[in-house]
C-alpha cells in the first residue's frame, strides 16, 4: 500500500508534520511550539534580510529588463550597406542629386511627439503584463524596440540627406575642388586611404600650402557627408539619433564611403586597400 500524505491542525494551534507509513497507526511527530512560533513570527534580523534581498533581485531585474531594451536600441541598428554605397556613389555621378525642381513638392515631415514616439513604443504598450510583475518575457520588449528599415532605404536616405543643409554645401564644396584633387591624385601626389581621407603619398613637407589647405577641406567635407549619413541611417531606422547611437554608425558608414571612393578613383591612381597594402589602379 502506498505512503499517504496528510496535514491536519486539530487544537488550531499547532500543526503535524505529515503522516507517512503504511497504517494510519503510524507515529506522529510534531513540531515544538517554540519552532512553531518561530516559523509564525520571524525575527527582526530575519525580516530585514528578507527585505534587503527582495530588493536586490528588483535591481537586478530592472537592470537586466533596461539593458535588454538599450541594447534592442543601440545594437540593432539595421545598416542597409548596399544602399549606402550606392547613395555615396550617386552623390558623386549624379550633381543635381540633392537639388529639387520648381515642380516638386517639399516632403512634409511628421512633428516630432513630446513623449513616447510611435516608432518606439513603450514596453508596457505591446507587451503581455502580470498584475504587478515585469512585461513577460524579454523577446516582447526586445521586439517592442526593435528599430526596421523602411521598404526602399535608398530613397530613404537620400529623403534624410536632403533636409540637411550641411551635406549640400559640403558637396558643393567638393565639386569645386574637384579636378584639382584629381588633377593631384594622377600626378601621384595624393592616394586614396582607406579611412575615407585623400593624404600625401610622399610626406608633406615641401607641399605648397594652398594644396595642403585644399586636401584638409576635402576631408573635412567627406566627414561631413560621413557622419550626416551616420544620421540618416539611424533615422530610417525609425530611432531618436544620439551621440551613442552616431558614433557606433560611424565605422560602418566610413567603410562603405571608403569602398566607393576606391570604386570610383580612376586607373593609375593609388588607392589604400583593407589591409593597408597600397596598390595602383
Amino acid at each position: 500500500m502506498a505512503p499517504t500524505l496528510t496535514l491536519s491542525k486539530p487544537d488550531g494551534k499547532m500543526p503535524f508534520l505529515p503522516r507517512t507509513g503504511p497504517t494510519a497507526g503510524s507515529r506522529v511527530h510534531e513540531t515544538s511550539k517554540r519552532e512553531w512560533h518561530a516559523m509564525r513570527h520571524p525575527s527582526l534580523h530575519h525580516r530585514l534580510f528578507a527585505v534587503t534581498a527582495l530588493a536586490a533581485l528588483g535591481v537586478v531585474a530592472c537592470s537586466a529588463m533596461v539593458g535588454r531594451v538599450q541594447t534592442a536600441v543601440t545594437g540593432r541598428i539595421h545598416f542597409p550597406t548596399e544602399a549606402v554605397r550606392a547613395v555615396f556613389e550617386r552623390l558623386d555621378t549624379e550633381p543635381a542629386l540633392l537639388g529639387r525642381t520648381s515642380s516638386s513638392a517639399e516632403p512634409e515631415r511628421a512633428p516630432a511627439a513630446s513623449g513616447p514616439s510611435a516608432l518606439e513604443p513603450t514596453v508596457a504598450s505591446v507587451c503581455p503584463t502580470v498584475p504587478g510583475w515585469w512585461p513577460v518575457g524579454s523577446a516582447c520588449a526586445q521586439e517592442a524596440h526593435r528599430p526596421s528599415l523602411p521598404p526602399d532605404p535608398e530613397q530613404a536616405l537620400l529623403d534624410e540627406l536632403r533636409h540637411m543643409p550641411e551635406v549640400s554645401e559640403a558637396m558643393q564644396s567638393r565639386r569645386e575642388r574637384e579636378k584639382l584633387i584629381l588633377g593631384w591624385k594622377k600626378s601621384d601626389l595624393l592616394g586614396e586611404a582607406n579611412d575615407g581621407r585623400v593624404v600625401f603619398l610622399k610626406g608633406r613637407r615641401d607641399v605648397d600650402r594652398e594644396i595642403l589647405a585644399h586636401v584638409a577641406n576635402e576631408n573635412d567635407d567627406r566627414l561631413i557627408l560621413v557622419r550626416a549619413m551616420a544620421n540618416a541611417v539611424i533615422a530610417i531606422n525609425g530611432v531618436e539619433p544620439t551621440e551613442r547611437l552616431i558614433t557606433g554608425q560611424l565605422q560602418a558608414t566610413r567603410r562603405a564611403f571608403t569602398t566607393v571612393r576606391r570604386r570610383l578613383s580612376p586607373t593609375g591612381t593609388w588607392i589604400e586597400l583593407p589591409d593597408g597594402q597600397w596598390v595602383k589602379k
